[in-house]
């Protein structure tokens, strides 16, 4: 009998740790404005609960087709933001949650210096081939030629203007030995628009000369905040 309530015992538990719940919403508009019934709806969202992580999917229920996926940890967006165009090809978005790699030194863009206290003499990461013009302005500001070039690309999302959204994204990336952009992340996000474009945007950094320590090329983790405020 012991072993009967034992075995019961662990099932549950097994059922609530690692088990799976999935719910089904149906929806008239891709935007989802409005929740509707089955027989009316043009489009369904799945949502499946695992633990403390949760997908949602959005599908147009007549052909099946996946329209975007989105994933959350802990309330908050985390993975791989993704959506379809209308020939099923894959679109990426966004990638959400917080990565530093072991080998990779924290550098501050604001003072354009490393926060480890290491000892020896460092050259700070350089765009190659930067416009004269975000070079001056960077001298002349006293800014990082990078900072400034994030300033020159950033595209505020008319859709985000209308709407009224604004904010100041959290985002991650790194720059290896060799000076390529790698591990880009949204790390506290404002909105799924302005997430993206941020995303989109970092992506978009061109290979740069790397930072050195004592003459020998190393990598970078940074982490940059990206405003988007209306005027």
């Amino acid at each position: 009998m012991n072993k009967i309530l034992i075995t019961l015992i662990f099932l549950a538990l097994s059922i609530c740790l690692f088990g799976q719940e999935k719910s089904i919403k149906y929806y008239q508009n891709v935007k989802l404005k409005k929740e509707t019934i089955e027989s009316k709806a043009n489009y369904k969202v799945i949502t499946t609960t695992i633990g403390k992580d949760i997908i949602e999917e959005l599908f147009e229920i007549k052909t099946n087709r996946l329209i975007w996926h989105k994933s959350f940890r802990n309330s908050k967006p985390y993975g791989e933001w993704y959506s379809f165009d209308e020939n099923n090809l894959k679109i990426t978005n966004v990638v959400y949650g917080r990565f530093k790699p072991d080998d990779f030194m924290a550098y501050d863009l604001g003072s354009q210096k490393l926060m480890e206290n290491i000892e020896g003499e460092f050259i700070k990461p350089k765009l190659i081939g930067v416009d004269e013009v975000i070079s001056s302005k960077a001298e002349k500001n006293h800014v990082s030629d990078l900072s400034v070039w994030i300033g020159f690309n950033i595209n505020y999302p008319v859709e985000a203007q209308i709407e009224g959204i604004q904010g100041e994204v959290q985002a991650q990336f790194t720059i290896d030995d060799t000076g390529e952009i790698n591990h880009v992340r949204i790390t506290d996000g404002v909105d799924e628009i302005l997430d993206a474009e941020s995303y989109r945007l970092l992506n978009s950094i061109p290979k740069m000369q790397p930072a050195k320590l004592n003459g020998k090329a190393i990598k970078l983790y940074i982490e940059a905040p990206i405003s988007f405020l209306l005027k």
